[in-house]
C-alpha cells in the first residue's frame, strides 16, 4: 500500500528504538567508485569509509567520510543513522536528521530528504530530494538477501527555482548503487568541475565481506593516459557532432591497428573495424549506447591516440 511518509511520521519512526534489518555502515565499511575527471583522460577512483560510532542527540551513529573537493558531489564527514529500516542523516547546519533512504519502501511511497547545500555564495536555506518510490525487488550477495528499492528523486532547491529529476537504484547494507551520497553538494547551484561518477565497484565491511560490481577489473583499476606514449601532433584524431545522439563521424589521418569505445569504468563497449589506411573517414553507429561520457582510445605504431566524446 502506498504510504506517504509526513514529517510526524519519520518523526515518531526517529523516537523508536528498533534496531535496523541490516547494520548499515559498521565501523570499518568502505565503498570505493568509480570517477572520471572533468579536465584530463584520467579514470581512477574514491573511496567512502565508516570509521567511528558517535552519539548525537541520544542517537546512535556513524561517522563517515566521504571525498571532497568535487563540487557536484556532497562530501565530508556524515553523520548516519539507522532505525525501522530506515537511514537517517544528519545536518549540522540545521541540527535535525532527515530520512535518506527507506530500505521496506514499497511502489508508491514517498517522502522528502532535506539538506544544507554550500551556497557558492547563492541564497542561503535548505534543499529538498523529494524521493518516489517506482518498484522494488530483492538481490542476493554473499548469501545475504537483500532489499532493492529503485525510485525516483525530485530536487527543489531553496536558491533557484528549478526542478530536476534523477532516477536512482539503492540496495540494503551497500546503498545507493551509483554514489552512497547522491545528491549535488552545492543544490542547484552551479558547480565549477564536472567530474563524474561511474558508480559502485566494490563495497566491503567486517560482517558482510567483500563485494565487487564488475564494473571494472579491480576496485582500484585506473587510467592514466601520462602514462601511455601519445602518437605524434600531426596524427590526430577528429569527431563530431559532439554531443552525437546516433552517428559519430571519426576522421584519422594515420593507420591504426586497433580503435575501441570505453565508457566511463573503463570497460569496451564498442570495438570499431579499422584498416591500416590513412586519412580514414569512419562513421559509426553509437544509437545503442546509453547517455554518457565515452573515450575513443586508438594504437598506431604502438603509439595511442584518444579522444572523448558524450552521448
Amino acid at each position: 500500500m502506498k504510504k506517504i511518509y509526513t514529517v510526524l511520521t519519520l518523526i515518531l519512526l526517529l523516537a523508536t528504538n528498533s534496531t535496523f534489518a541490516q547494520d548499515f555502515a559498521p565501523v570499518g565499511a568502505k565503498w570505493v567508485y568509480t570517477i572520471d575527471y572533468a579536465f584530463s583522460f584520467d579514470i581512477g577512483f574514491v573511496t567512502i569509509e565508516s570509521i567511528s560510532d558517535t552519539v548525537i542527540q541520544g542517537k546512535t551513529c556513524q561517522e563517515v567520510v566521504a571525498p571532497e573537493g568535487h563540487q557536484a558531489l556532497s562530501g565530508g564527514t556524515k553523520f548516519l543513522h539507522t532505525n525501522n529500516d530506515t537511514l537517517f542523516i544528519y545536518d549540522t547546519t540545521t541540527q535535525a536528521f532527515s530520512p535518506f533512504q527507506i530500505f521496506n519502501a514499497q511502489a508508491g511511497d514517498e517522502w522528502d530528504f532535506v539538506y544544507t547545500p554550500a551556497s557558492l555564495g547563492m541564497t542561503p536555506g535548505v534543499d529538498t530530494l523529494h524521493y518516489i518510490v517506482d518498484s522494488v525487488g530483492i538481490e542476493i550477495i554473499n548469501a545475504d538477501t537483500l532489499k532493492k528499492v529503485y525510485a525516483s528523486s525530485i530536487l527543489s532547491c531553496a536558491g533557484w527555482s528549478i526542478n530536476d529529476t534523477t532516477k536512482i537504484v539503492y540496495l540494503e547494507r551497500l546503498g545507493d548503487l551509483y554514489y552512497l551520497f547522491n545528491y549535488n553538494n552545492y543544490g542547484c547551484n552551479p558547480a565549477i568541475d564536472a567530474d563524474v561518477i561511474g558508480g559502485l565497484r566494490c563495497y566491503s565491511d567486517p560482517t558482510f565481506g567483500s563485494y565487487e560490481t564488475g564494473i571494472v577489473d579491480s576496485c582500484y583499476w585506473i587510467y592514466d593516459p601520462t602514462s601511455v606514449a601519445e602518437i605524434n601532433a600531426e596524427n590526430t584524431v577528429e569527431l563530431w557532432p559532439n554531443p552525437v545522439n546516433n552517428t559519430l563521424n571519426i576522421q584519422v589521418n594515420t593507420g591504426l591497428e586497433t580503435l575501441n569505445i570505453y565508457n566511463i569504468n573503463g570497460q569496451l563497449v564498442k570495438p570499431i573495424n579499422v584498416s591500416s589506411t590513412q586519412n580514414q573517414l569512419l562513421t559509426i553507429d553509437v544509437a545503442d549506447l546509453p547517455p554518457g561520457i565515452y573515450s575513443l582510445v586508438g594504437l598506431s605504431n604502438q603509439k595511442t591516440i584518444k579522444a572523448k566524446f558524450v552521448k
